[in-house]
């Protein structure tokens, strides 16, 4: 098992919306069965293409100066 830890930060000076950030795993990962296999702390993780390795997060909110992981 491996864990990847992606951690956003709005520096501002105005809170950011419809926040996108994507991650194309490398051929030598796969990510099975990711409905049961992630958690996310704001938004939503979608994933495609073959052996689901293109991530998108999609994250509605961040308030000025706020992190998200």
């Amino acid at each position: 098992m491996s864990v990847f830890v992606i951690t956003v930060r709005n520096n501002g000076p105005e809170a950011a919306t419809n926040v996108v950030v994507a991650s194309n795993l490398s051929n030598d990962w796969s990510f099975h069965n990711p409905t049961a296999n992630h958690v996310v702390s704001h938004g939503a993780l979608s994933w495609s293409s073959t052996d689901n390795r293109n991530l998108t997060w999609g994250v509605p909110f961040i308030p000025n100066g706020g992190p998200l992981f």
